[in-house]
């Protein structure tokens, strides 16, 4: 109700307005869903949104001003972390010093650990078919798109612990032979993106991806963000 009022009173704050100028509609999810009403204006996304809100940032962009979004979202420990003050990426260090990729896959299947789609594929074996193709061309794809509505479980991993998820596709690059990594993200997660961003750089800058990375695979990780739409609302 409250996105339905919302929509409403924008339409009638904005009906004199020319169609060029401003267009009003309905868009999908904007991962914003523990702050709604959520609203993009020219792919900037702000949430809590009240009309008042979205008129102000409407005129400013009318009027050619940059808009700036609030990152509501505040970073927080979390005690999931297995690290938390120590240093990161101790699994990995290990792995490459011990090789012992038989023992990934056996804990990975005495976890009984599963991928989240629907079908919820064992990952062990997921990891050992990979394993043993012997294409020497592997990719390990991680999907952070999370475009179902009422969904940001991903959104807050990325936030608060960018090390693990990117350990996890380090780890799963040394297990099944893949020489290179893609994060798959959505365009709405802004501020998600410019963390991992940062994250990726610094394992670069401490050896652990790249080239010339103490893993000795020659493993990168790189960023695909999704192809931006535009939408005034």
């Amino acid at each position: 109700m409250a996105l339905a009022s919302c929509a409403a009173d924008l339409e009638r704050r904005f009906a004199n307005s020319r169609t060029e100028e401003v267009q009003i509609r309905e868009v999908s999810c904007l991962g914003r869903c523990d702050h709604a009403p959520a609203v993009a204006l020219n792919d900037s996304i702000f949430g809590d949104a009240t009309p008042y809100l979205v008129e102000s940032l409407a005129h400013a962009a009318m009027r050619g001003e940059e808009l700036h979004e609030r990152h509501i979202e505040q970073r927080v420990p979390c005690a999931s972390d297995p690290y938390s003050d120590a240093e990161k990426y101790g699994v990995v260090r290990k792995l490459v010093q011990s090789r012992a990729w038989d023992d990934v896959l056996a804990q990975l299947k005495a976890a009984e650990l599963k991928g989240m789609g629907g079908a919820g594929f064992p990952t062990s074996m997921k990891w050992e078919l990979v394993r043993k193709q012997p294409d020497p061309v592997k990719y390990v794809v991680c999907n952070a798109d999370e475009s179902e509505p009422g969904t940001i479980k991903d959104r807050f991993i990325m936030t608060n612990l960018p090390h693990l998820l990117i350990e996890g596709m380090i780890i799963a690059g040394l297990v099944t032979g893949a020489k290179r990594g893609i994060l798959y993200i959505r365009h709405e997660y802004h501020l998600q993106e410019e963390i991992l961003g940062e994250e990726i750089r610094r394992c670069y800058r401490s050896g652990l991806l790249g080239k010339r990375s103490s893993a000795a695979t020659s493993t990168t990780i790189s960023k695909f963000c999704e192809p931006r739409r535009i939408h005034l609302w």
